[in-house]
């Protein structure tokens, strides 16, 4: 007959095992799991729900990689879409600031690279051109910091 007290709660997991740190040095995995059982807990049981608690505060850590890279990922993506603001200017406008931004970049390769003839390029693609060096600029002060 199985007489051990089932883990309902996240509290009931973190006493059991401050139970077990607090009332017992033990030497052996062996001994640990006999104080449980003892105590009428399944140290299995208590295995898994930590492990669960291990895995739920990874994947919800601002430190893990993975949630760094994907808030960084959202917020380039949304740097690169406010390309709706360069649609509302007038092309004088958007030549403008192309030239400004080609001379703070002046350094990088991409920006280098943009066209040369801008009078030949339709409106569209000006503000592409402009979002694009609007993204390098801003990656630009990102890396500064």
């Amino acid at each position: 007959m199985n007489d051990r007290k089932p883990i309902e709660n996240t509290e009931d997991l973190v006493n059991a095992v401050d139970d077990l740190i607090e009332n017992t040095l033990t030497e052996s995995l062996e001994e640990a799991d006999a104080f449980l059982i003892e105590r009428g807990l399944d140290p299995d049981e208590i295995g898994r729900r930590f492990e669960q608690l291990a895995q739920q505060a990874l994947s919800a850590s601002p430190l893990h990689w993975k949630n760094r890279a994907r808030a960084e990922i959202d917020r380039k993506r949304d740097q690169l879409n406010r390309r709706q603001r360069s649609n509302s200017l007038s092309r004088d406008d958007m030549l403008n600031a192309i030239r400004n931004l080609q001379r703070a970049l002046a350094r990088q390769a991409p920006a280098r690279a943009y066209y040369r003839n801008l009078e030949e390029v339709t409106d569209e693609d000006l503000a592409g051109i402009l979002a694009e060096l609007e993204f390098l600029a801003n990656d630009q002060e990102d890396n500064a910091e």
